[in-house]
């Protein structure tokens, strides 16, 4: 599990933009957790995470733009329960 949260936070490290992130798959939540993102961990854990922006870029319809977002945080190390 150790090697997975690190090689996941490195991939996170990497990346342009949240968007860009293609391992774990990563999906953007609903319902109370709208505006954050999670990607998967092993063993049925994730990496939940939102925009670190002073202001969150948003689209039209005002969902994050995650094409925009280039700073995360993350919030939680937690059981999967999708």
């Amino acid at each position: 599990m150790a090697d997975k949260l690190k090689n996941r936070l490195a991939d996170m490290r990497a990346i342009a933009c949240a968007k860009d992130l293609v391992v774990g798959h990563p999906r953007e939540l609903d319902g109370p957790r709208v505006g954050q993102m999670a990607v998967d961990l092993s063993q049925g854990y994730r990496i939940t995470f939102c925009a670190n922006h002073p202001t969150v870029p948003r689209l039209g319809t005002g969902d994050v733009d995650w094409s925009r977002v280039r700073r995360i945080k993350v919030l939680a190390i937690e059981k999967n329960h999708e």
